[in-house]
This record gives C-alpha cells, sequence and structure tokens, in this order.
C-alpha cells in the first residue's frame, strides 16, 4: 500500500505495529531494539516477550485516538 501526504493519519499503524509484533520469532524479536509509536489506541497493552523493555508512545495532548475513542471519517 502506497502511502499519500496526511494518509498516514488514516492508517492504524501503531495497531499493525502490535498484530506484527505477535508475529515475530523469538530470534527475530530479540533483534528488535527499540519500538516508538505515535498516537497508539493500543496504550498499554503489551507487547510479547522482551519487545516491552524499550517502547515509546508519542500523544499529542487531546488526541482522541490515544485516550482510545474511534474517530470515524466520512470517506473522501
Amino acid at each position: 500500500m502506497a502511502l499519500t501526504p496526511g494518509a498516514a493519519s488514516a492508517v492504524p499503524v501503531a495497531q499493525l505495529t502490535h498484530l506484527a509484533a505477535a508475529l515475530l520469532t523469538t530470534a527475530e524479536a530479540s533483534s528488535v531494539n527499540s519500538i516508538v509509536l505515535f498516537g497508539n489506541p493500543d496504550n498499554g497493552d503489551r507487547f510479547p516477550g522482551t519487545l516491552n523493555n524499550n517502547v515509546k508512545t508519542f500523544c499529542r495532548t487531546g488526541n482522541l485516538i490515544c485516550a482510545g475513542k474511534a474517530i470515524i471519517l466520512a470517506p473522501i
């Protein structure tokens, strides 16, 4: 999938990161140094294994996604 400017906010990247982390083998997970997320609706949900050792989530004050609230937009 190609992203266009402004489209990144429509892609649940943080949620995909949580799902992808569950698919990693132990060897693959051991090579992950850190996980950085922006606007994470799953903030507080743990990653598998040792991946939680270096996780940082950034959320802007008032960000509804970080507050766990769904944002439903009309299709373009």
